[in-house]
């Protein structure tokens, strides 16, 4: 309900009960209801702000609270911070004063009024209207939109605590080894935290019974919005609508399972195709699979279903929903329990930036939201490649530093920054008998910009830095039998260097490590040649031709664990060779059998969850490819091991508890099943005692 109301005929047809009636018989357990919106119009008569002139002398909100209530329905009032164009029409002086356009993809940006939330009069303000909302309504659970910055924010508030916090004005250049910038970006994202915090507060202190949590969307969005991770301890549980296809679900399912405070967490997405395209709705076996995604990484779904905006719904949209919880219902009783996860793969929160981008005026700083930096593309691509070899991994971030002993693995992907806690952290998690996949920058700068001369964990590597590699391709000549075996019949791994650091590698000197790859560079390297030179040898490519003596992989052994580092982001390429040695390299961090492994196509996704108050292992399986709908698939062998101490009785099909067949391994006693024509989704329980 994002409707303006300057057209009497906005909102004219709205039947609030109708509506809640309407919501409910799409078969949803819980209505997100919008008490206010972009517009920045109160639906409810407020004593803060502007009731929406349809409503006016009305209390539309009351009728659908008590509608849902009666009905048994959960319920969750929607409210817009930051963007609120009634908000920023009616006090200028609360506006945000960016330091450049942000665009945001398709939307007309021009129409939204942001507003600054380190202005006291619009943060008193919202403050105000939550707790109208939160005094007056029996809401189950208080939402919070748009938690994050729009933009650069240059008003007198912000250049206030700027000079406060961290003793200097707002930079204007940005600069990600410079102390001031790094310390600017810092209290950027504790202020988002601190607004979030500080209305989860209030909330609680109103109505102790009422969940609180905020758009966490733009978590995986690149510095500028600055929504950092630890801002979850805000949340009472995480969700957010996001539309970035199958690779956005699979990284941020697995983020948000990890890192939220409470669960289930919740995906939302709209119900058309997307947020600018009000009547082209997503087909049904493409928003099924989402939902299907969302289940078997034990989370909630939200459908997004805008009205008209004469306040009608499109019965096509109802009904659409409708069709998808019917055949998705039934599996929600299994959902839950802890994540298996052999492999943990870290994301890093100071590592949401490029260096590309040092040395640029903020005023020439375009602040896309879009997750457009290196660390996210090899984050991404981990992720890719470990879930189409279907071993069993976790998204993880600075909050689980203390559990790093949980995971067999945990692969750091190209972190551009870290935190000294992070380095001792993973120096201490290697010496104690873990083991890591590192790549190229990781440990060369602190969160705080400064810039070493070698690897802080140059001892854990086994290997140093000699340099940055200045030129377009590289190739990796395999110098042991697992990465020859991991390539053939390919002879090397190329990797070239793309626009803005996204992908690169850099110059390693041996140190105490074993090279499993050495480095060969093309002809007149690092030079790209010219027809009038001579630093080229193939006029389309730049094929391999010096062969060093230069580790360009490198194993080693610290303290009782291991380490493999990579000079290039590896996990970040998209070759089928890329994908075959990284895969490789994995399992022999392993070190044997994982917990779960399937033999399937690469598009199935395969989650596993313990739960042991239930004594079970819930498997599932989805068959998410990128064409709808999706080809069956006759077999799929699976294997799985028992928890410590127990042993499998029975694996039973879900959701109608039917005995799938199954054998023992006599030795391990892992269970061997095989997922039997799974079309769209199938859900296993392995039950144990």
């Amino acid at each position: 309900m994002h409707i303006p109301d300057w057209d009497e005929a906005f909102l004219k047809n709205f039947d609030p009960k109708q509506a809640a009636k309407e919501a409910l018989s799409t078969g949803a357990e819980g209505v997100m209801v919008y008490f206010q919106s972009h517009a920045g119009f109160c639906n409810w008569p407020t004593q803060s702000g502007v009731q929406h002139a349809a409503f006016a002398g009305r209390d539309p909100m009351r009728v659908i609270v008590d509608t849902l209530r009666n009905e048994g329905a959960g319920i969750c009032a929607y409210y817009s911070t930051i963007f609120n164009s009634w908000a920023a029409n009616a006090h200028p002086e609360w506006r945000i004063e960016a330091a450049a356009a942000s665009p945001m993809g398709p939307l007309p940006m021009a129409r939204y009024g942001l507003c600054c939330p380190n202005n006291p009069g619009y943060r008193d303000f919202v403050r105000a209207q939550t707790r109208e909302i939160a005094r007056s309504y029996d809401v189950d659970v208080l939402f919070f939109d748009m938690m994050w910055w729009p933009a650069v924010c240059l008003c007198r508030h912000c250049e206030a605590r700027s000079e406060k916090e961290i003793g200097a004005p707002i930079p204007k250049v940005l600069n990600w080894r410079a102390p001031v910038w790094c310390a600017f970006q810092d209290a950027r994202e504790r202020w988002i935290a601190e607004f979030a915090e500080e209305l989860r507060d209030l909330v609680h202190t109103e109505r102790p019974e009422t969940s609180v949590y905020h758009n966490f969307a733009l978590a995986m969005s690149n510095w500028s919005r600055g929504v950092s991770f630890a801002s979850a301890r805000a949340h009472d549980f995480l969700g957010g609508d996001f539309y970035g296809g199958r690779e956005e679900q699979l990284v941020i399912s697995r983020l948000m399972a990890n890192l939220s405070p409470g669960r289930p967490t919740e995906f939302m997405t709209t119900v058309a195709r997307n947020l600018v395209d009000h009547e082209q709705l997503q087909s049904a076996a493409n928003l099924k699979m989402q939902v299907y995604g969302a289940l078997g990484c034990g989370s909630a779904f939200l459908m997004i279903a805008a009205l008209d905006p004469d306040g009608r719904n499109n019965p096509a949209m109802l009904a659409r929903i409708r069709e998808t919880f019917d055949e998705t219902a039934p599996y929600e009783p299994f959902i839950g329990g802890e994540a298996i996860e052999d492999i943990g793969v870290y994301f890093s929160d100071a590592s949401k930036m490029n260096f590309a981008d040092d040395g640029t005026d903020l005023a020439n700083l375009p602040c896309s939201a879009a997750p457009d930096y290196p660390h996210f593309r090899a984050v991404r691509g981990a992720c890719r490649k470990l879930a189409a070899a279907h071993l069993p991994f976790g998204v993880i971030t600075e909050e689980r530093l203390d559990r790093l002993a949980d995971y067999k693995v945990i692969v750091l992907p190209n972190l551009l920054r870290m935190r000294p806690c992070e380095i001792e952290a993973f120096r201490a998690y290697v010496a104690q008998g873990g083991r890591i996949y590192a790549s190229r920058m990781t440990s060369l700068t602190l969160a705080d910009g400064a810039h070493g001369d070698d690897f802080a964990l140059a001892d854990v590597f086994g290997c140093h830095l000699a340099g940055e590699d200045a030129g377009r391709m590289i190739y990796a000549k395999p110098a042991c039998g697992l990465v020859a075996d991991a390539l053939a019949p390919e002879r090397y791994l190329g990797h070239r260097a793309e626009a803005r650091g996204m992908s690169g590698a850099v110059r390693l000197r041996a140190g105490d490590g074993e090279a499993l790859a050495t480095l060969s560079l093309p002809y007149g390297h690092p030079h790209g040649g010219t027809m009038s030179d001579q630093n080229w040898s193939s006029i389309h490519s730049d094929p391999p031709w010096t062969h060093t003596q230069e580790p360009a992989i490198v194993a080693s052994t610290y303290g009782d664990g291991r380490s493999v580092f990579s000079a290039a982001d590896i996990e970040a390429g998209d070759s089928n060779a890329d994908h075959a040695l990284f895969i490789a390299l994995i399992r022999e961090l392993l070190g044997g059998p994982a917990s779960f492994e399937a033999d399937a196509p690469p598009a199935v996704w395969a989650t596993v969850f313990d739960q042991p108050e239930k004594n079970r292992i819930v498997l599932s399986f989805l068959n998410y490819q990128l064409e709808m709908p999706p080809i069956p698939i006759a077999r799929i062998p699976f294997r799985l091991a028992p928890p410590p101490g127990s042993r499998f009785k029975r694996l039973v099909c879900l959701p109608d508890m039917r005995e799938a067949p199954m054998e023992l391994s006599e030795t391990s006693g892992r269970l061997a099943g095989v997922a039997e024509n799974l079309e769209t989704f199938a859900m296993y329980a392995a039950e144990y005692e």
